[in-house]
């Protein structure tokens, strides 16, 4: 009985008003650290973004000073032509960096999200 007793208090891990505050404390830690976490993603996705766009607004006005010094169909074609294929690589190339950068992101987030109670830990290459 008393071997019983023991093994029940062994798995039953601390308790009291330590075992609590502990549980309260990083249930606080990890419940501020997930909209802190997903502030800094989103920022850093928009600012991605931003900078994405910002290149083909530059991309758009250099068109428009092309434009300008065409004389002709054929070479105004011809611009608009190497902007579209330009301009679709771009995106291209955008789409692929947020995807990568996303990919990257939910990692992180996951770092810091509860899974069963704990906070999971995929820095050391762990999945939750």
């Amino acid at each position: 009985m008393a071997q019983r007793q023991q093994e029940t208090t062994q798995f039953a891990g601390p308790v009291g008003v330590e075992a609590l505050t502990q549980t309260s404390k990083a249930a606080i830690v990890s419940g501020l650290a997930a909209p802190q976490q997903m502030a800094e993603l989103t920022s850093e996705a928009m600012a991605e973004w931003m900078a994405f766009v910002s290149r083909r607004a530059k991309a758009q006005a250099e068109l428009f000073g092309q434009l300008s010094h065409c004389h002709n169909a054929g070479s105004a074609a011809e611009a608009q032509r190497k902007f579209v294929s330009h301009c679709a690589q771009d995106y291209a190339d955008e789409f692929a960096a947020l995807i990568e950068l996303g990919c990257r992101n939910t990692e992180r987030m996951l770092s810091v999200l509860p899974v069963g109670g704990k906070t999971s830990d995929t820095t050391n290459g762990s999945r939750p």
